[in-house]
C-alpha cells in the first residue's frame, strides 16, 4: 500500500512496485482513504508523514495495532518530529533511489 500526497510521486512508487509484481493499494492521498485501504490487509505500507495539511500519525498507529510493516519515506525527515506511532520504524529520505526503495521493501516482507 502507498500513503502519498503527491501523486506524481505516488504513482512513480507504485509503478516501480508494479514492475517488480506486487499488487498496489493506493496511492492514498488523505488520511481517510488511507484508513479505509488498511481494511484490505496490505502486506506492507509505503507511508509519508505528512499528507497535505495533515500527518499519518493515526495510520501508523492503526499499522501498528495490526502489526502491518510500514516504512517512512519523508522529503522532511527528522525523526525527532515523528510522534510515538513511528517509533522503530523504517526510515527513508526522499528523494530516493528505486533499488533501494526495491530493497527497503523486501526487508518489510
Amino acid at each position: 500500500m502507498v500513503v502519498e500526497d503527491d501523486p506524481i510521486i505516488g504513482l512513480d512508487i507504485s509503478d516501480i512496485l508494479k514492475s517488480r509484481g506486487a499488487q498496489v493499494i493506493g496511492p492514498c492521498t488523505n488520511v481517510a482513504s488511507a484508513l479505509k485501504a488498511i481494511r484490505e490487509k496490505p502486506d506492507a505500507v509505503l507511508l509519508d508523514v505528512n499528507l497535505g495539511q495533515e500527518t499519518t500519525d493515526v495510520v501508523a498507529s492503526q499499522l501498528s495495532d495490526l502489526l502491518i510493516p510500514f516504512l517512512v519515506l519523508s522529503g522532511q525527515l527528522d525523526s525527532s518530529d515523528l510522534g510515538p506511532a513511528f517509533k522503530g520504524v523504517s526510515l527513508m529520505s526522499k528523494p530516493f533511489r528505486e533499488r533501494d526503495l526495491v530493497t527497503a521493501v523486501h526487508r518489510l516482507l
